[in-house]
């Protein structure tokens, strides 16, 4: 009976759910067929603009993306503004206000100086030196240059430029130096003996014995003298250069053919107002001291030329002059030459002429 009622309970549940499928078609229909009910007609409504909003979401976004593009030129404009903050000009500009700050050393001024080595009687004691050096540099200091002393001779004094009179003595070189200045040409050293005299008893002279007593060896100061040294007569000798393409004997003025380059003494000859005008063979002299520093340094077609002895270094580098005795003459006067250097002089007076 159980087992009965089971199944009539499960044929009434299959016709129910088939019941209720068959009234879900006929609603469906109905839904189609049928006039909306107003409360469809909201659901319609409600629906409609859910649809419509998801829609113009995405036609929303394209005025977005419109914006978006026409805030681009804002971009582009801002570009310009960081570019032209660093453009190139602003570097280049900054540049040489970095050169102008560290400005590039100035070059040192510097001269070229001959130095010449002579004793007191002017005469050359070593080979001279020539060479360029900064200005203001101290030649003192430099031991390859200045000497104070040379065998048997101890530096005196120096001048400058061929001016002897403005000497530079040896306390003063002590205290401020040498120093090379813009317009110095050529620096003399100038250095005398330190050799020692002989024992004066090699000089004294024993007076004749007229008392027939015996002689006494003593050295006492009635028996001996000193015979004094007899004093030589000197004279000028003016010196004098032919000027490169002048005649030595032409009419010409003697200013216009000649460079005067010094004056010394001169012992062992006559008497030049006894002596007859004109070239003088065979003269002989003994030089005893210098009036007028020799072989100054010569401007010639506007260059400066230095006197370099013959057989030295430098004698045969341009720049330099040396020169070659040619002959005495006995003239009336004397003048200072093309150059100016000699002093004038008026009578009898012995001339060298040289040629260089």
């Amino acid at each position: 009976m159980l087992k009965n009622l089971k199944k009539v309970a499960a044929i009434v549940l299959s016709f129910a759910m088939a019941v209720q499928f068959g009234l879900a078609d006929s609603y469906y229909v109905n839904a189609v067929e049928e006039p909306v009910e107003p409360q469809q007609q909201e659901e319609t409504t409600t629906t409609t603009p859910q649809e419509q909003v998801q829609v113009p979401t995405t036609e929303e976004e394209t005025p977005q993306q419109q914006e978006e593009g026409q805030q681009q030129p804002a971009v582009e404009e801002e570009q310009p503004a960081a570019e032209e903050a660093q453009q190139q000009p602003a570097v280049e500009e900054e540049q040489p206000a970095a050169e102008e700050a560290q400005p590039q050393p100035q070059p040192v001024a510097q001269a070229e100086v001959n130095v010449s080595y002579v004793k007191e009687d002017d005469t050359y004691l070593m080979e001279s030196v020539k060479d360029t050096y900064d200005v203001g540099y101290r030649l003192d200091q430099d031991t390859n240059v200045f000497k104070e002393a040379h065998e048997a001779f101890e530096f005196e004094y120096a001048f400058v430029n061929g001016n002897k009179e403005n000497k530079i003595t040896k306390d003063q070189v002590k205290a401020s130096g040498l120093t090379v200045t813009s317009d110095m040409t050529s620096l003399t050293l100038v250095y005398k003996s330190t050799a020692t005299q002989k024992d004066s008893k090699d000089k004294k002279v024993k007076k004749a014995n007229l008392s027939g007593k015996k002689e006494d060896d003593s050295d006492s100061e009635d028996e001996v003298a000193i015979a004094p040294k007899r004093k030589a007569t000197t004279y000028n000798l003016y010196h004098y250069a032919l000027i490169p393409g002048k005649a030595m004997d032409s009419s010409e003025s003697a200013d216009n053919r000649w460079f005067g380059i010094g004056v010394t003494s001169i012992s062992g000859v006559r008497d030049p107002s006894s002596l007859e005008y004109g070239i003088q063979s065979n003269f002989t002299y003994k030089q005893e001291g210098v009036v007028k520093t020799l072989y100054p340094n010569i401007t010639y077609n506007g260059k400066i030329y230095i006197y370099a002895a013959t057989g030295t270094e430098n004698a045969d580098k341009e720049g330099y002059y040396t020169v070659i005795p040619a002959r005495v003459n006995i003239a009336d006067g004397a003048n200072a030459g093309n150059n100016g250097y000699n002093p004038t002089a008026s009578g009898k007076h012995i001339i060298k002429i040289i040629r260089w």
